[in-house]
């Protein structure tokens, strides 16, 4: 079952080729994620640009 996270993003929803598991926290512009990878099946941490962002903060987002 998929559970709401603070993010708009539910446990359980696929990104691209990784399945969500747990919120490991966020900031102002990106959220971090446990998620698995469904092409190797490992664990691994993503982070994802938040909603809204604007040209800014998507380009320091693609530098960090």
């Amino acid at each position: 079952m998929m559970q709401p996270s603070m993010s708009g993003l539910a446990r359980g929803q696929a990104v691209g080729p990784y399945v969500l598991a747990a919120r490991l926290g966020g900031g102002a512009m990106s959220a971090g994620y446990r998620a698995t990878d469904r092409r190797s099946q490992r664990q691994v941490a993503i982070k994802l640009l938040l909603p809204g962002a604007d040209a800014v903060m998507r380009e320091r987002f693609r530098r960090e």
